[in-house]
Protein backbone atom coordinates (compact mmCIF):
# COMPACT_ATOMS: atom_id res chain seq x y z
CA UNK A 1 0.00 0.00 0.00
CA UNK A 2 1.19 3.45 -0.98
CA UNK A 3 1.94 5.90 1.71
CA UNK A 4 -0.79 8.45 0.61
CA UNK A 5 -3.28 5.40 0.94
CA UNK A 6 -1.52 4.66 4.46
CA UNK A 7 -2.41 7.96 5.35
CA UNK A 8 -6.13 8.02 4.38
CA UNK A 9 -6.50 5.14 5.81
CA UNK A 10 -5.18 6.23 9.09
CA UNK A 11 -7.39 9.39 9.02
CA UNK A 12 -10.87 7.12 7.90
CA UNK A 13 -10.55 5.02 11.07
CA UNK A 14 -9.55 8.18 13.07
CA UNK A 15 -12.94 10.10 11.27
CA UNK A 16 -15.21 7.51 11.87
CA UNK A 17 -14.17 7.32 15.48
CA UNK A 18 -14.67 10.93 15.77
CA UNK A 19 -18.11 10.78 14.56
CA UNK A 20 -18.47 7.39 17.16
CA UNK A 21 -17.06 9.27 20.35
CA UNK A 22 -19.08 12.93 19.56
CA UNK A 23 -22.30 10.52 18.73
CA UNK A 24 -21.83 8.99 21.97
CA UNK A 25 -21.62 12.49 23.74
CA UNK A 26 -24.82 13.45 22.47
CA UNK A 27 -26.55 9.99 24.08
CA UNK A 28 -25.54 12.14 27.60
CA UNK A 29 -28.96 13.46 27.59
CA UNK A 30 -30.75 10.86 25.88
CA UNK A 31 -30.29 7.59 27.91
CA UNK A 32 -29.48 6.17 31.08
CA UNK A 33 -26.13 7.40 32.63
CA UNK A 34 -25.17 3.51 33.46
CA UNK A 35 -25.68 2.79 29.59
CA UNK A 36 -22.92 6.03 28.56
CA UNK A 37 -20.50 5.20 31.54
CA UNK A 38 -20.46 1.42 29.85
CA UNK A 39 -19.16 2.71 26.33
CA UNK A 40 -17.40 6.18 26.81
CA UNK A 41 -14.28 4.82 28.41
CA UNK A 42 -14.09 2.40 25.32
CA UNK A 43 -14.22 5.01 22.92
CA UNK A 44 -11.87 7.24 25.11
CA UNK A 45 -9.18 4.81 25.34
CA UNK A 46 -9.41 3.78 21.54
CA UNK A 47 -9.58 7.75 20.82
CA UNK A 48 -6.24 7.75 23.00
CA UNK A 49 -4.56 5.44 21.31
CA UNK A 50 -5.25 6.97 17.23
CA UNK A 51 -3.85 9.95 18.82
CA UNK A 52 -1.14 8.28 19.80
CA UNK A 53 -0.09 6.87 16.62
CA UNK A 54 0.27 10.35 15.06
CA UNK A 55 4.05 10.25 15.25
CA UNK A 56 4.43 7.13 13.44
CA UNK A 57 2.73 9.26 10.46
CA UNK A 58 4.86 12.77 11.71
CA UNK A 59 7.52 11.47 8.43
CA UNK A 60 5.48 11.08 6.22
CA UNK A 61 3.74 14.10 5.85
CA UNK A 62 6.56 16.56 5.82
CA UNK A 63 5.85 17.86 2.42
CA UNK A 64 1.86 17.14 1.37
CA UNK A 65 -0.35 19.00 3.73
CA UNK A 66 -3.95 17.33 4.36
CA UNK A 67 -7.09 18.79 5.30
CA UNK A 68 -9.49 16.85 7.03
CA UNK A 69 -13.28 18.07 7.20
CA UNK A 70 -16.25 16.86 9.17
CA UNK A 71 -19.25 18.44 8.37
CA UNK A 72 -17.86 21.05 6.32
CA UNK A 73 -15.53 21.98 9.06
CA UNK A 74 -12.26 21.41 9.84
CA UNK A 75 -11.29 18.45 12.03
CA UNK A 76 -7.47 17.97 11.89
CA UNK A 77 -4.80 19.52 9.62
CA UNK A 78 -1.91 17.20 8.74
CA UNK A 79 1.25 17.81 9.64
CA UNK A 80 -0.36 18.72 12.98
CA UNK A 81 0.65 22.61 13.54
CA UNK A 82 2.78 23.58 16.46
CA UNK A 83 1.27 27.06 16.59
CA UNK A 84 -2.26 28.02 17.51
CA UNK A 85 -4.77 27.12 14.48
CA UNK A 86 -5.35 30.62 14.68
CA UNK A 87 -1.83 31.38 13.10
CA UNK A 88 -2.04 28.44 10.81
CA UNK A 89 -5.04 30.06 8.45
CA UNK A 90 -3.27 31.27 5.70
CA UNK A 91 -1.04 28.23 5.25
CA UNK A 92 -4.62 26.24 4.16
CA UNK A 93 -3.45 27.27 0.93
CA UNK A 94 -1.10 25.21 0.68
CA UNK A 95 -2.77 21.93 1.22
CA UNK A 96 -1.92 18.88 -1.37
CA UNK A 97 -5.46 16.90 -0.39
CA UNK A 98 -8.39 17.46 1.15
CA UNK A 99 -10.27 14.55 3.19
CA UNK A 100 -14.40 15.54 3.63
CA UNK A 101 -16.57 13.65 5.00
CA UNK A 102 -13.90 10.38 4.94
CA UNK A 103 -13.63 11.02 0.78
CA UNK A 104 -9.86 11.96 -0.14
CA UNK A 105 -9.45 14.94 -2.96
CA UNK A 106 -6.62 15.76 -4.98
CA UNK A 107 -6.11 19.32 -5.09
CA UNK A 108 -4.10 19.50 -8.02
CA UNK A 109 -6.71 17.87 -10.51
CA UNK A 110 -10.21 19.97 -11.56
CA UNK A 111 -11.99 16.97 -11.34
CA UNK A 112 -11.56 16.21 -8.24
CA UNK A 113 -11.93 20.28 -7.08
CA UNK A 114 -15.67 20.03 -8.65
CA UNK A 115 -16.53 16.54 -7.05
CA UNK A 116 -16.05 17.21 -3.62
CA UNK A 117 -19.57 16.43 -2.11
CA UNK A 118 -21.63 19.33 -0.49
CA UNK A 119 -20.97 18.44 3.61
CA UNK A 120 -24.36 18.31 5.32
CA UNK A 121 -23.74 21.62 7.52
CA UNK A 122 -26.53 21.32 9.80
CA UNK A 123 -24.91 17.98 12.03
CA UNK A 124 -22.36 20.01 12.46
CA UNK A 125 -20.31 19.96 15.92
CA UNK A 126 -18.08 22.79 16.79
CA UNK A 127 -14.97 21.94 17.46
CA UNK A 128 -11.71 23.36 19.21
CA UNK A 129 -10.16 24.50 15.50
CA UNK A 130 -13.08 26.29 14.95
CA UNK A 131 -13.25 28.06 17.92
CA UNK A 132 -9.83 29.45 17.19
CA UNK A 133 -10.19 29.81 13.63
CA UNK A 134 -14.00 30.81 13.12
CA UNK A 135 -15.55 31.24 9.38
CA UNK A 136 -11.61 29.93 8.11
CA UNK A 137 -12.16 26.59 9.54
CA UNK A 138 -14.93 26.82 6.57
CA UNK A 139 -14.22 24.21 3.65
CA UNK A 140 -15.15 26.88 0.90
CA UNK A 141 -12.79 29.00 2.76
CA UNK A 142 -9.83 26.90 2.13
CA UNK A 143 -11.08 26.30 -1.16
CA UNK A 144 -10.96 30.01 -1.83
CA UNK A 145 -7.62 30.53 -0.41
CA UNK A 146 -6.54 27.64 -2.73
CA UNK A 147 -8.06 29.36 -5.77
CA UNK A 148 -6.28 32.53 -4.88
CA UNK A 149 -3.01 30.28 -4.67
CA UNK A 150 -3.83 29.07 -8.00
CA UNK A 151 -4.57 32.22 -9.48
CA UNK A 152 -1.19 33.92 -8.37
CA UNK A 153 0.18 30.73 -10.22
CA UNK A 154 -1.51 31.61 -13.58
CA UNK A 155 -3.40 27.96 -13.02
CA UNK A 156 -6.92 29.82 -14.11
CA UNK A 157 -8.50 26.88 -14.64
CA UNK A 158 -8.13 25.32 -11.08
CA UNK A 159 -8.68 28.63 -9.24
CA UNK A 160 -11.63 29.26 -11.14
CA UNK A 161 -12.55 25.00 -10.24
CA UNK A 162 -12.31 26.33 -6.20
CA UNK A 163 -14.18 29.55 -6.53
CA UNK A 164 -17.29 27.68 -8.63
CA UNK A 165 -16.91 24.60 -5.51
CA UNK A 166 -16.53 26.87 -2.65
CA UNK A 167 -19.30 29.09 -4.14
CA UNK A 168 -21.61 26.06 -4.13
CA UNK A 169 -20.93 25.59 -0.79
CA UNK A 170 -21.37 29.27 0.55
CA UNK A 171 -24.48 28.51 -0.61
CA UNK A 172 -25.42 26.20 2.02
CA UNK A 173 -22.91 26.69 4.43
CA UNK A 174 -23.84 27.54 8.19
CA UNK A 175 -21.61 30.29 7.98
CA UNK A 176 -22.82 33.95 6.93
CA UNK A 177 -20.75 35.22 4.08
CA UNK A 178 -21.12 38.48 2.40
CA UNK A 179 -22.40 39.40 -1.51
CA UNK A 180 -19.08 40.23 -2.20
CA UNK A 181 -17.87 36.50 -1.55
CA UNK A 182 -20.82 34.84 -3.25
CA UNK A 183 -19.35 36.98 -6.36
CA UNK A 184 -15.68 36.36 -6.36
CA UNK A 185 -16.28 33.80 -9.29
CA UNK A 186 -18.14 35.57 -11.48
CA UNK A 187 -15.48 38.99 -10.99
CA UNK A 188 -12.49 36.36 -11.58
CA UNK A 189 -14.29 35.07 -15.03
CA UNK A 190 -14.63 38.56 -16.49
CA UNK A 191 -11.44 39.24 -15.65
CA UNK A 192 -10.28 36.37 -17.73
CA UNK A 193 -12.24 37.56 -20.32
CA UNK A 194 -14.73 34.33 -19.80
CA UNK A 195 -17.98 36.58 -19.96
CA UNK A 196 -20.56 33.98 -21.19
CA UNK A 197 -19.28 31.77 -18.70
CA UNK A 198 -19.49 34.72 -15.70
CA UNK A 199 -23.41 35.28 -16.41
CA UNK A 200 -24.02 31.65 -15.93
CA UNK A 201 -22.90 32.18 -12.22
CA UNK A 202 -24.76 35.16 -12.17
CA UNK A 203 -28.16 33.37 -13.33
CA UNK A 204 -26.83 30.96 -10.50
CA UNK A 205 -26.69 32.91 -7.76
CA UNK A 206 -29.70 34.89 -8.79
CA UNK A 207 -31.49 31.50 -8.28
CA UNK A 208 -29.94 29.53 -5.76
CA UNK A 209 -28.80 32.41 -3.47
CA UNK A 210 -30.57 35.20 -4.22
CA UNK A 211 -33.77 34.82 -4.81
CA UNK A 212 -35.36 36.28 -1.79
CA UNK A 213 -34.44 39.81 -3.10
CA UNK A 214 -36.39 42.65 -4.08
CA UNK A 215 -37.21 42.62 -7.90
CA UNK A 216 -35.45 45.99 -7.89
CA UNK A 217 -32.80 44.06 -6.36
CA UNK A 218 -32.51 41.15 -8.37
CA UNK A 219 -32.74 43.89 -11.24
CA UNK A 220 -29.35 45.24 -10.42
CA UNK A 221 -28.39 41.80 -9.74
CA UNK A 222 -28.56 40.51 -13.01
CA UNK A 223 -26.60 42.48 -14.99
CA UNK A 224 -26.57 39.71 -18.40
CA UNK A 225 -25.23 40.49 -21.20
CA UNK A 226 -24.56 39.01 -25.29
CA UNK A 227 -20.72 37.89 -24.75
CA UNK A 228 -18.97 36.06 -27.49
CA UNK A 229 -17.16 33.12 -25.84
CA UNK A 230 -13.42 33.52 -25.22
CA UNK A 231 -11.50 33.44 -28.49
CA UNK A 232 -8.90 30.53 -28.88
CA UNK A 233 -5.84 33.19 -29.05
CA UNK A 234 -7.14 34.28 -25.35
CA UNK A 235 -7.49 30.42 -24.71
CA UNK A 236 -4.22 29.96 -25.64
CA UNK A 237 -2.22 32.92 -23.54
CA UNK A 238 -4.13 31.83 -20.32
CA UNK A 239 -3.04 28.25 -20.62
CA UNK A 240 0.13 29.05 -21.23
CA UNK A 241 2.72 28.13 -18.07
CA UNK A 242 6.06 28.48 -16.93
CA UNK A 243 6.65 24.64 -17.05
CA UNK A 244 5.64 25.75 -21.34
CA UNK A 245 9.10 27.85 -20.94
CA UNK A 246 10.78 25.73 -19.28
CA UNK A 247 10.65 23.10 -21.48
CA UNK A 248 12.66 25.28 -24.13
CA UNK A 249 16.20 24.34 -23.38
CA UNK A 250 17.84 26.06 -26.23
CA UNK A 251 18.00 29.95 -24.74
CA UNK A 252 20.15 31.82 -22.91
CA UNK A 253 17.31 33.41 -21.24
CA UNK A 254 16.46 32.61 -17.70
CA UNK A 255 13.02 31.43 -17.65
CA UNK A 256 12.49 30.88 -13.96
CA UNK A 257 10.24 33.96 -13.24
CA UNK A 258 6.81 34.59 -13.23
CA UNK A 259 4.83 34.71 -16.24
CA UNK A 260 2.26 37.65 -16.63
CA UNK A 261 -0.60 38.06 -18.78
CA UNK A 262 -2.70 41.02 -20.61
CA UNK A 263 -5.95 39.94 -20.94
CA UNK A 264 -8.54 42.73 -21.27
CA UNK A 265 -11.20 44.26 -23.35
CA UNK A 266 -9.64 46.13 -26.18
CA UNK A 267 -6.24 45.19 -25.97
CA UNK A 268 -4.43 42.25 -27.98
CA UNK A 269 -3.55 39.42 -25.27
CA UNK A 270 -0.10 38.80 -24.40
CA UNK A 271 1.83 36.74 -22.04
CA UNK A 272 5.24 37.63 -21.08
CA UNK A 273 8.09 38.17 -18.78
CA UNK A 274 9.85 41.20 -17.33
CA UNK A 275 13.41 41.18 -17.70
CA UNK A 276 15.45 40.93 -14.73
CA UNK A 277 19.20 41.88 -14.83
CA UNK A 278 20.18 38.33 -16.01
CA UNK A 279 17.86 38.70 -19.09
CA UNK A 280 18.80 42.50 -19.76
CA UNK A 281 22.34 41.25 -20.44
CA UNK A 282 21.13 38.63 -22.88
CA UNK A 283 19.10 40.79 -24.66
CA UNK A 284 21.74 43.60 -25.04
CA UNK A 285 23.91 41.13 -26.85
CA UNK A 286 21.46 40.94 -29.34
CA UNK A 287 20.18 44.31 -30.16
CA UNK A 288 23.97 45.21 -30.09
CA UNK A 289 24.35 43.13 -32.99
CA UNK A 290 21.60 44.71 -34.35
CA UNK A 291 23.12 47.91 -34.11
CA UNK A 292 26.34 46.77 -35.37
CA UNK A 293 24.92 45.50 -38.69
CA UNK A 294 22.64 48.59 -39.09
CA UNK A 295 26.15 50.88 -38.61
CA UNK A 296 27.50 48.54 -41.68
CA UNK A 297 24.61 48.71 -43.65
CA UNK A 298 25.00 51.10 -46.68
CA UNK A 299 23.47 54.56 -46.42
CA UNK A 300 24.33 54.47 -42.74
CA UNK A 301 23.35 57.80 -40.80
CA UNK A 302 24.42 58.28 -37.29
CA UNK A 303 21.03 59.89 -36.87
CA UNK A 304 19.30 57.53 -37.26
CA UNK A 305 21.25 55.01 -35.11
CA UNK A 306 20.30 52.13 -33.32
CA UNK A 307 20.82 53.32 -29.89
CA UNK A 308 20.73 50.51 -27.43
CA UNK A 309 21.51 52.59 -24.36
CA UNK A 310 18.17 53.86 -24.59
CA UNK A 311 16.33 50.69 -24.31
CA UNK A 312 13.42 50.90 -21.14
CA UNK A 313 13.39 47.72 -18.83
CA UNK A 314 10.92 48.76 -16.75
CA UNK A 315 7.36 50.26 -16.46
CA UNK A 316 8.17 54.29 -16.04
CA UNK A 317 4.37 54.89 -17.21
CA UNK A 318 1.15 53.70 -16.98
CA UNK A 319 0.18 55.05 -20.73
CA UNK A 320 4.05 53.87 -22.39
CA UNK A 321 4.91 50.35 -22.68
CA UNK A 322 8.60 49.15 -22.18
CA UNK A 323 10.51 46.27 -23.05
CA UNK A 324 9.40 41.89 -22.51
CA UNK A 325 10.21 38.95 -23.29
CA UNK A 326 6.77 37.44 -25.06
CA UNK A 327 6.06 33.86 -24.78
CA UNK A 328 4.52 32.22 -27.04
CA UNK A 329 5.55 28.67 -26.42
CA UNK A 330 2.89 26.40 -28.04
CA UNK A 331 0.50 25.96 -30.96
CA UNK A 332 -3.26 25.44 -30.09
CA UNK A 333 -2.79 21.80 -30.16
CA UNK A 334 -0.03 21.86 -27.98
CA UNK A 335 3.36 21.41 -30.03
CA UNK A 336 6.14 24.20 -29.54
CA UNK A 337 5.67 26.94 -31.66
CA UNK A 338 7.91 28.08 -34.53
CA UNK A 339 8.54 30.84 -32.73
CA UNK A 340 8.19 29.91 -28.87
CA UNK A 341 9.81 33.43 -27.51
CA UNK A 342 10.02 37.38 -29.06
CA UNK A 343 12.10 40.41 -27.47
CA UNK A 344 9.44 43.04 -27.57
CA UNK A 345 12.08 46.42 -26.94
CA UNK A 346 11.63 50.11 -27.07
CA UNK A 347 13.22 53.51 -25.85
CA UNK A 348 11.16 55.65 -23.57
CA UNK A 349 8.13 56.76 -25.91
CA UNK A 350 7.56 59.70 -24.02
CA UNK A 351 11.04 61.62 -25.02
CA UNK A 352 10.09 63.00 -28.93
CA UNK A 353 13.28 63.68 -30.03
CA UNK A 354 14.32 60.16 -29.97
CA UNK A 355 12.59 56.94 -30.24
CA UNK A 356 13.23 53.85 -31.07
CA UNK A 357 11.23 50.52 -31.11
CA UNK A 358 10.93 46.83 -32.32
CA UNK A 359 10.85 43.22 -32.31
CA UNK A 360 13.27 39.72 -32.35
CA UNK A 361 11.61 36.61 -32.87
CA UNK A 362 13.28 33.44 -32.17
CA UNK A 363 13.61 29.80 -33.30
CA UNK A 364 13.43 26.92 -30.97
CA UNK A 365 16.86 26.71 -30.72
CA UNK A 366 18.04 29.99 -29.57
CA UNK A 367 18.88 31.94 -32.56
CA UNK A 368 17.17 34.77 -34.38
CA UNK A 369 14.46 34.04 -37.23
CA UNK A 370 13.38 37.63 -37.74
CA UNK A 371 13.90 41.31 -36.24
CA UNK A 372 12.40 44.83 -37.31
CA UNK A 373 13.86 48.42 -35.54
CA UNK A 374 12.28 51.07 -36.21
CA UNK A 375 14.03 54.75 -35.47
CA UNK A 376 12.33 57.99 -35.73
CA UNK A 377 13.20 61.60 -34.12
CA UNK A 378 10.88 64.62 -33.70
CA UNK A 379 11.61 68.08 -33.28
CA UNK A 380 8.71 68.53 -31.23
CA UNK A 381 4.74 66.74 -30.55
CA UNK A 382 3.42 68.62 -32.84
CA UNK A 383 5.57 67.98 -36.29
CA UNK A 384 5.62 64.46 -37.44
CA UNK A 385 8.97 62.62 -37.23
CA UNK A 386 10.74 61.10 -39.66
CA UNK A 387 13.05 58.11 -39.39
CA UNK A 388 14.00 54.76 -40.50
CA UNK A 389 13.13 50.96 -40.17
CA UNK A 390 15.51 48.02 -41.01
CA UNK A 391 14.06 44.29 -41.27
CA UNK A 392 16.18 41.47 -40.59
CA UNK A 393 16.05 37.76 -41.54
CA UNK A 394 18.34 34.71 -40.71
CA UNK A 395 18.81 32.91 -44.20
CA UNK A 396 21.02 30.01 -44.11
CA UNK A 397 21.58 30.32 -40.38
CA UNK A 398 23.16 34.05 -41.69
CA UNK A 399 20.79 37.17 -40.26
CA UNK A 400 21.05 39.61 -42.71
CA UNK A 401 19.16 43.01 -43.19
CA UNK A 402 16.48 42.16 -45.86
CA UNK A 403 15.36 45.93 -46.36
CA UNK A 404 15.65 49.66 -45.36
CA UNK A 405 12.60 51.72 -45.36
CA UNK A 406 12.44 55.27 -44.81
CA UNK A 407 10.02 56.86 -42.63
Amino acid sequence: MGICNRIFEYFKKEIELNKEYYKNLEKENESAPMQVETEQPKLEARKQEIEANNNTFSHLLENPIYLVYEFGHLFKIYPVPSCPYLYYINIVQDAAFIISDGVQYDLSYKEAILAIAIPKYEVHLKSKIDKEMGSASALEFALREKGNKYWRQMEYDLAIACYGKATQLMAVSDECWDDADFYLVVRKLDELGRHKHADKWRIWLDRNVFSSSSDDEIKDIKVLRKCDPVDKKTRLILDITEKDMKRLTGFSYDFDCPIEKLVKDGAHPYAYIRLNSFNQSIAKKDLELLSTMIKAYPGYSSRFSFDISKIEYSEYSPSYGYTKLICTPKTPTGKIAKYPLSLSFMSRMDIHNYQCLGTIKYLNDGTIATAEVHIWRRTSWEKPGTGRSYYFKSIDKMLKIQKMDSI
